[in-house]
């Protein structure tokens, strides 16, 4: 039981025979002639939970669902290909299949009475109909295969094409609370993500309005989770009010690229990653040590600390003034407005990397902080007793300068050691994986090496 995942409230739906999707299932099902329940359910997922408390710990329920089916139960996240083949509108489904996997029927959250009603309708005609059932099934899927040979056939999206679908999207945009359609209010990565291909090829203002908008207007909404970061999965009410608190992580990665291609200045990224890791957000810097680097990024090597002290100067304007303006060596611009501005005030801070004293230097000067990488206890100490010096000699509080160590291993020990030497915080780095599983059982060690 220990596989699968329910309700963090209390339930009995553990009381269920679940098993998980494999062979040996459906196989079950074929030698005990039984329809296949599926719930593809998902942590995050209000609805499932409901689920779970309700309709899953009713005890009649359970009982006709452990004498009548084999009951398959599959996460969401760790099997996005079978929610792919099954999910049948939302989370939770919950789908009714042939022993050999093909679709009977579906629905989304069912409540205990219809739920019962429906098991023992799918039950009846998997006794009385089973071979129409299987034709059914096999059809459907021939219409499936039909389609993707359609798509794969296709001739190449013409221009006329990308046409229609903006006037589509402009036709559905909400130009009082931004976003797209009415109630209840998705944020619809897909759509924002075309907006962001609009303003870049065809650099009207009307597609930048609308982007700028429901960005703007997300990120300042209810459907932004402010203690935890990210955004919900949508919202009841049109002007982004009412979240329902559950989040998808394909949603926020979509929506975390639209926020970062739709940002003109590194000031608008950083603030958008500032929101989404909730003020948590740490903005290291550099100047580049190649020329050839630095020339290619459109640099100036010879005063590159120069020109980075002054971007550094130009997004605390940014971040902190309703209206900024700047006219520099490097940047010049007329009064702009910039949004979102940052969750950390005045802003997140600024740590400069390297091991050379003239960077301790530019920190006490200009910096918020010191991020050197893979140092010893003894290195750490030395350098909080310059750098408290050269705070002290710029005017700054060196308490307010930290030292964030980074690239260190996952060894408490080590990190008391560069706590206890000055250090603020230490960054530790896993060892190198090749699959996610494998960084899911190093990331575990770590916690149980450091948190231990």
């Amino acid at each position: 039981m220990s596989n699968f995942r329910f309700s963090p409230n209390p339930n009995q739906a553990h009381r269920i025979h679940w098993t998980p999707w494999d062979q040996a299932a459906f196989a079950k099902a074929q030698a005990e002639n039984k329809p296949v329940l599926l719930s593809v359910s998902a942590v995050w997922c209000y609805w499932c939970h409901v689920m779970d408390e309700a309709s899953y710990s009713d005890p009649e329920v359970a009982h006709y669902i452990n004498q009548h089916f084999v009951a398959l139960r599959v996460d969401n996240d760790h099997r996005p290909d079978i929610n792919a083949r099954y999910n049948v509108g939302g989370w939770p489904t919950t789908a009714f299949l042939t022993g050999h996997g093909g679709i009977i029927g579906g629905a989304t959250y069912l409540p205990p009475e219809q739920l019962l009603a429906m098991l023992q309708e799918v039950q009846r005609a998997y006794q009385e109909r089973k071979p129409q059932l299987y034709d059914q099934a096999r059809a459907l899927l021939q219409q499936r295969r039909e389609q993707v040979v359609r798509v794969a056939a296709s001739h190449p999206v013409d221009g006329s094409l990308v046409d229609r679908i903006a006037c589509n999207v402009a036709g559905t945009y909400d130009p009082l609370n931004g976003g797209f359609g009415g109630e209840p209010k998705f944020p619809n990565a897909p759509a924002l993500q075309f907006l962001v291909h609009l303003v870049r090829t065809t650099g009207e203002e009307f597609y930048r309005v609308m982007l700028d908008k429901t960005l703007d207007r997300m990120a300042e909404g209810e459907i932004f989770d402010r203690e935890e970061g990210g955004f919900f999965r949508h919202c009841t009410k049109a002007d982004w009010s009412v979240a329902q608190h559950e989040k998808l992580l394909e949603d926020n990665l979509a929506l975390a690229r639209v926020y970062l291609e739709a940002s003109l200045l590194l000031a608008k990224e950083i603030s958008t990653l500032d929101r989404f890791s909730g003020g948590r957000f740490l903005f290291g810097i550099g100047a580049g040590w190649l020329r050839e680097e630095t020339e290619i990024m459109g640099g100036d090597f010879n005063h590159r600390w120069t020109q980075v002290r002054e971007s550094v100067l130009v997004m605390k304007e940014l971040w902190t003034k309703p209206e900024a303006e700047f006219h520099g060596r490097y940047y010049d611009f007329p009064p702009v407005k910039s949004y979102p501005k940052p969750v950390q005030k005045p802003h997140p801070p600024v740590i400069l990397g390297g091991m050379a004293r003239n960077v301790l230097r530019r920190v006490a000067a200009w910096g918020d902080g010191w991020m050197p990488n893979r140092v010893t206890p003894a290195q750490v100490e030395k350098s909080r007793a310059v750098l408290d010096t050269l705070a002290a000699e710029a005017g700054r509080d060196p308490a307010a300068l930290t030292i964030s160590v980074y690239g260190q291993p996952a060894d408490r020990r080590l990190i008391n050691s560069l706590l206890n030497a000055g250090a603020n915080r230490v960054v530790v780095r896993p060892d190198q994986c090749n699959t996610e599983e494998e960084m899911g059982v190093e990331l575990e060690r770590m916690a149980e090496a450091v948190l231990r």
